[in-house]
């Protein structure tokens, strides 16, 4: 996949439909695929693994930027492509400063071929190795180390502290936390008389009694002179 701009002369569309995110994003997917390419082809294969990589594209952020990534992520080389047409590829372009050997590549050019505009490469892969891949391990490896003797030393310390102290450490675990009983039997009738007589009664201020027709009246409690 890339941009299109080497077909201009067949899709004029191409000019207003394509931005700067585009490039960019045709640029990174590119990238991805020519490295997942040559991890795919073996160095040591009798044919030669090499890889090719082309496009209809005559921008040099799809082009020479994307096979300087290979050559600095992978162990692969670049070789003649076999073209006796086309320019070379660009050595020094704007800020950018490619590999030397960025001129075996070959560019196309409508106005100059007679053709639509093309970008070609051929790579061969020399060893199957990642380069930096071993020393991303060792780093990792000695990280888990790291993390292994802080942890034991974090279990002595915390051995030692309940050795000295007698106690044994608390457990913050909310699953295994004690729950509290009741002894009473909630079941009981008595019992919830008894609790709710305890909880709910109050001496009041006024006294209930009966009069002669049988209706209770309320007579107020005298205070006490003490």
């Amino acid at each position: 996949p890339c941009s299109g701009t080497g077909v201009i002369a067949k899709d004029t569309e191409v000019k207003m439909n394509k931005d700067e995110k585009d490039i960019q994003r045709c640029s990174h997917l590119q990238r991805e695929l020519l490295l997942a390419a040559i991890d795919c082809c073996d160095a040591k294969s009798s044919t030669g693994g090499y890889i090719v990589y082309s496009t209809c594209s005559i921008l040099v952020d799809e082009n020479e930027s994307v096979i300087e990534y290979a050559l600095n992520k992978r162990n692969v080389k670049l070789v003649p492509t076999g073209l006796d047409f086309g320019k070379e590829g660009y050595v020094n372009f704007e800020r950018h400063r490619f590999h030397p050997n960025m001129k075996l590549t070959r560019r196309f050019y409508p106005h100059t071929h007679n053709l639509d505009g093309f970008f070609v490469a051929k790579l061969k892969k020399f060893s199957n190795k990642i380069p930096g891949a071993e020393e991303k391990t060792r780093v990792a490896t000695e990280m888990a180390d790291s993390v292994s003797v802080a942890e034991d030393i974090k279990k002595e310390v915390a051995v030692k502290g309940e050795n000295q102290s007698g106690e044994e450490p608390v457990k913050d675990n909310k699953d295994t936390a004690p729950v509290k009983k009741d002894n009473k039997k909630k079941g009981s009738s008595k019992w919830n008389k008894k609790d709710t007589a305890k909880k709910t009664f109050k001496p009041g201020k006024f006294k209930k009694f009966k009069n002669n027709d049988g209706k209770s009246k309320q007579k107020k409690k005298p205070k006490s002179k003490n």
